[in-house]
């Protein structure tokens, strides 16, 4: 990060590297770093992921709006909505989101070297050889 302390991307994807050896602490913090030199949508999902993984669901829906609103297209912003609803058990409210998320990406899936782009509950550190714990 000493090369360029202004790179907004460089924060997010520290984060992401973060995340996967679950240290989300650090993760939060470096996509608030990002998030301060500029506003993103997947940065926001991003950090919406992290919170969900911390437990800090209110915070993470938050995000996660924020993120919808930011790109109403992002369909890893409105699954991860969709899915934390349905978690909570607001069905009801994990409808909209999740029909859009088929309308737009109907193929949807985790990325296999990013499976936190889609879901959160897909973050786990990774083993030798690339799988997940």
């Amino acid at each position: 990060m000493e090369a360029d302390p202004e790179c907004a991307i460089c924060f997010n994807n520290l984060a992401l590297a973060f995340m996967t050896r679950g240290q989300t602490r650090e993760a939060e913090d470096a996509l608030q770093r990002s998030l301060a030199l500029r506003e993103h949508a997947m940065t926001r999902n991003n950090l919406g992921g992290v919170l969900q993984v911390q437990g800090r669901t209110d915070e993470a829906e938050r995000e996660y709006q924020r993120a919808v609103r930011l790109n109403p297209n992002l369909g890893q912003a409105l699954a991860n909505l969709g899915e934390l609803y349905a978690k909570q058990g607001r069905h009801e409210d994990a409808l909209p989101p999740l029909r859009r998320v088929f309308q737009i990406s109907p193929s949807l899936s985790p990325h296999p070297r990013q499976p936190w782009r889609v879901a959160p509950a897909a973050w786990r550190p990774a083993r030798r050889g690339g799988q997940a714990r």
